[in-house]
């Protein structure tokens, strides 16, 4: 959400001040992206009485082309009564439209997104839908979202033809099925801050758009290890070696920190019904975008080593939530202060090389800013 800022990633030395002693030699960071079609709407990020489908609205409307797409997706109930949101697929071809619904999850009570990821990780169900020439299907609704509550979720779909993707909030679905909605386009307007009434707030800052890359960043990291490695295992970017490494961050390609191997190319709906566009190059926080870390250890020394994998963060007055997932399952953390979290714990042999995949996403509402690292426990 705007209170909670939106998302680019850069990678920075933090903590400068503080000396952590290791052998290791650098991993070089640099982030494969999957081909595929990222939808985000977090615009209008407070949704009032005319942003409905009942008063003739549409969200969010976007073109997409065949192949695999995700959606994420973020707002406030502002209204003063429950309403459901909906994802919708509109057939634009003279011939059937096959969607391939693969994972979602959602979260619609409270302020707590980390659900929404939890019910998309355990999600094992496929659902086909075939739409016919000029129709529409819903390939999401949500459950009634209440007053000052928020909805988040993500689904992971793919497309066999070009299709029009739809977000809806509505009390009366018949609004959102009948055809009389237009798309309301970028909301720019000022709208009632819940976070510090009675306050307003621009909308201008709060985003929604299409990147030609799925949500999805693959790295291996790999170290090699002794018995004197010690501290923290350093990465590499940009040039410069690092302790750790930061992430959701709110910087844009031509901030002398962004590190531009993660950062998203989004077109931008601007206004009058989403007909004129503008192209940032910028994370967002890179709310929503899954970071698989492939962890390769090789330990050439002569005892086991174990290794911690964790995320460490700065309070700047807002709450941030991670949810991670690893070998051992999915779980979340929440943080409202300065603090660390040691997430995953391993073994290294002597001898031995091990892989671990690490995954971590940031689910909205959350604050910015997560620094990852990997380090050794000093085993004796």
């Amino acid at each position: 959400m705007k209170k909670f800022n939106l998302f680019i990633v850069a990678f920075l030395l933090v903590f400068s001040n503080i000396s952590h002693a290791s052998s290791a030699i650098p991993t070089t960071v640099s982030y494969s992206k999957q081909s595929g079609t990222f939808l985000y709407c977090n615009n209008p990020e407070f949704i009032n009485e005319g942003d409905l489908a009942d008063n003739g609205s549409i969200i969010y409307e976007e073109l997409i082309p065949p192949g695999d797409a995700q959606a994420i997706f973020e707002h406030l109930n502002c209204t003063n009564q429950i309403f459901k949101y909906g994802v919708q697929v509109y057939n634009p071809n003279s011939t059937t439209l096959t969607v391939k619904v693969k994972r979602k999850g959602d979260s619609t009570s409270g302020w707590n997104g980390a659900p929404a990821w939890y019910e998309f990780y355990n999600d094992t169900s496929i659902e086909n839908i075939t739409i016919p020439s000029g129709r529409s299907k819903w390939i999401y609704i949500s459950n009634s979202v209440s007053h000052a509550n928020v909805v988040s979720g993500v689904i992971e779909f793919n497309v066999n033809n070009y299709a029009i993707v739809n977000f809806y909030a509505f009390r009366n679905i018949s609004y959102a099925e009948d055809g009389s909605a237009r798309y309301i386009g970028f909301i720019t307007s000022s709208r009632a801050d819940w976070f510090n009434p009675p306050n307003y707030i621009l909308q201008n800052g709060v985003y929604k758009g299409e990147a030609p890359n799925l949500p999805i960043l693959t790295e291996t990291f790999n170290w090699s290890i002794s018995d004197s490695t010690s501290g923290y295992l350093p990465v590499k970017y940009n040039n410069k070696q690092y302790d750790m490494l930061q992430t959701n961050t709110h910087e844009q390609a031509n901030q002398p920190n962004a590190f531009l191997d993660d950062i998203f190319e989004f077109t931008v709906p601007l206004k009058n019904g989403g007909t004129t566009y503008i192209n940032r190059s910028e994370n967002l926080a890179n709310w929503g975008v899954q970071y698989r870390h492939n962890i390769v250890i090789k330990n050439t020394g002569s005892k086991t080593r174990t290794v911690e994998v964790g995320v460490y963060t700065i309070s700047n007055g807002a709450g941030k939530r991670l949810v991670m997932k690893t070998p051992n399952g999915i779980s979340d953390a929440y943080f409202n202060r300065t603090g660390e979290k040691v997430y995953y714990t391993f073994n290294v042999q002597a001898g031995s090389t091990i892989t671990k995949l690490v995954e971590s996403v940031m689910p909205l509402p959350s604050s910015e800013g997560i620094w990852h690292f990997v380090r050794l426990k000093n085993n004796t």
